[in-house]
């Protein structure tokens, strides 16, 4: 028979179990899914050759997955590919602690056999106090779904797709100011001046515009955006500072605005092709006076 492939993501045990049903596995895609842990992925082939430690997460029970599959054994990296969309369109559906324990490409070399063929690196993803709790419902995975059409259809390069890694990386980032540095370069990258300038400015204005409009809204967070990038720039420059006050309501914010832009850009294609363009800056400066006119 021929060989079929399959990346598992064994999610952490204390990761709230959804409300929507998942008696059945929640298809993001074609191969890939989220689901119950089935007995295969804790089969006694897929244990044996591993260590101590991961044969005991292994073993957790009440376990949930993200499975991805794929036929040829050199075509893994599009399956990590396609398990980092799923796990950041989870998380912009509805933020919660959605982190791999343990990550294994596994093998079936019999009808009732799988062998793993890798250990791939598992980290943690640290939620934040105020959604380490969250259960998904139906419709966040509704959500996920065409978030994760959109951006497996996002280029390799460009700001989108960067700022969505840069997401992802952040979330999964132990250190505070690597953290929040990691959500202000997303932020850049979709809202950053390709030319010389007032960089703050800028930044703020067009955040500002695209997030809130006009109004009192948009004033408000055009200040937010403008005091919480001087502590982004503490950062980058060393920080001298011991401790940033408010620091949970920083990071928070910071998410909520990398997570609302991502939001914003993925549910609209023609707002994704703008942001990847290399008329980005043009497009961004003649919405802010399409607004003000």
């Amino acid at each position: 028979m021929p060989s079929r492939f399959c990346l598992v993501a064994y999610l952490y045990k204390d990761w709230p179990e959804p409300e929507a049903d998942l008696t059945k596995p929640f298809e993001f895609g074609a191969g890939v899914r989220l689901q119950r842990v089935e007995p295969w992925m804790q089969s006694g082939s897929v244990a044996e050759p591993l260590g101590r430690i991961q044969r005991e997460i292994l073993a957790e029970p009440h376990r949930f997955v993200i499975a991805v599959d794929y036929e040829a054994e050199n075509a893994d990296r599009g399956a990590v590919r396609k398990l980092q969309d799923a796990t950041t369109a989870l998380w912009l559906a509805k933020p919660s602690a959605v982190g791999s324990r343990l990550r294994l490409d596994l093998r079936q070399i019999d009808d009732e056999v799988w062998i793993p063929t890798h250990i791939g690196a598992a980290v943690r993803l640290h939620a934040l106090e105020t959604y380490k709790n969250a259960r998904l419902t139906a419709e966040d995975l509704k959500a996920a779904r065409k978030l994760y059409f959109a951006l497996t259809a996002l280029p390799e390069e460009g700001p989108v797709r960067m700022a969505a890694t840069m997401l992802l990386d952040a979330l999964h980032a132990s250190s505070w100011p690597l953290r929040y540095a990691q959500l202000w370069i997303a932020l850049e990258g979709l809202f950053g001046a390709q030319s010389p300038g007032e960089v703050i400015f800028q930044l703020a204005y067009r955040m500002a515009t695209f997030l809130k409009g006009g109004g009192s809204d948009g004033r408000e967070l055009f200040r937010r955006v403008k005091r919480d990038y001087a502590i982004r720039s503490a950062i980058v420059h060393g920080m001298r500072e011991k401790r940033i006050a408010d620091s949970d309501d920083v990071m928070a914010t910071a998410e909520d605005w990398v997570q609302q832009a991502l939001l914003k850009i993925l549910s609209d294609a023609t707002v994704t092709e703008k942001f990847n363009a290399k008329t980005r800056d043009q497009w961004l400066e003649e919405m802010i006076f399409d607004i003000t006119n």
